[in-house]
């Protein structure tokens, strides 16, 4: 496809990871000042008044009918004072970058047990306590850790394991996220305070997903698929997220000097691994029916 602004948007995540690995953004997410006390002036490369006339065009071309709790009349302070920002020649990538923040910040929603962020504007039957949807968690967690108040993403972290969210409604790399914001805050005190919920995580979705053959079952559908051709059964998908946090739980309980209980926990990625060889592609199963599953919580 030619379209430019197609073009714009696939090349907008990769400028986003090429940014984040030169450390671009991790400068200016990492322990940077919040709102009530500005980052210095030497800092600032690009001013507010850089992507203004942006965020005015957006808001302008926005009927707004979903009031959310960052609203449009508020979006290039808020903007101004969080989001990472950047300019280049290219016009509609730049454009496609302030978009996809202004996006992001409708997302935003205040709850009695802290910040959460949406994965759909009106509500929608299959969302959990506050509106709360897991699916996306993992690309919420990874976004909003670049956002320059840290207390977003940690009050979101936590409401997954403590403020009533259901982390395992659908596939959730949970672990890996959640370490991802400390990356990228500087702050490995959100990830220590969550080991023992990350840990008993894991071992929930070993009781309801996995079976004798040590790899994790989901349905097309509770893996963010919807309803697809590849069908149910032993998903790469769940046993790369399960694979990943394995491994993460495993790094973070040594980083803190901390012991796994049970401690065969830091074994298994390595095993994970071993064992998704046959679903990436080197091996076929016999039968082209995916296998059943035999432990799926109701939904």
């Amino acid at each position: 496809m030619n379209c430019p602004m197609f073009r714009a948007l696939f090349c907008f995540r990769a400028l986003f990871c090429g940014l984040a690995a030169a450390g671009f953004l991790t400068a200016a997410a990492s322990a940077a000042p919040t709102a009530k006390t500005p980052m210095p002036r030497s800092f600032i490369a690009l001013t507010p008044q850089s992507f203004q006339p942006l965020v005015h065009s957006f808001n302008a071309d926005d009927d707004e009918a979903v009031k959310t709790d960052v609203p449009d009349r508020d979006a290039f302070a808020w903007l101004s004072a969080n989001a990472p920002r950047f300019d280049c020649p290219d016009s509609q990538l730049t454009q496609t970058w302030w978009f996809r923040w202004w996006s992001y910040r409708k997302h935003l929603k205040h709850t009695p047990d802290g910040w959460i962020v949406t994965e759909f504007l009106p509500d929608v039957p299959w969302a959990g306590k506050d509106h709360s949807i897991s699916c996306a968690a993992g690309h919420h967690l990874y976004e909003g850790r670049w956002l320059r108040d840290p207390q977003y993403m940690a009050d979101y972290a936590r409401f997954w394991f403590g403020g009533g969210g259901e982390p395992r409604r659908y596939s959730f790399w949970a672990a890996d996220a959640v370490h991802a914001v400390s990356l990228a805050t500087g702050d490995t005190a959100l990830e220590d305070g969550l080991l023992p919920d990350l840990v008993a995580n894991y071992q929930a979705w070993e009781k309801t997903h996995q079976d004798a053959t040590g790899l994790f079952q989901q349905s097309d559908d509770r893996d963010g698929m919807e309803y697809s051709l590849g069908g149910s059964g032993y998903r790469p998908t769940i046993n790369a997220y399960q694979y990943g946090d394995a491994r993460t739980i495993a790094a973070i309980a040594e980083q803190e000097a901390k012991a796994i209980s049970p401690a065969p926990i830091a074994t298994k990625p390595l095993k994970s691994k071993r064992l998704s060889k046959p679903i990436s592609g080197t091996r076929r199963r016999s039968s082209s029916r995916p296998p059943r599953l035999s432990k799926m919580p109701p939904i």
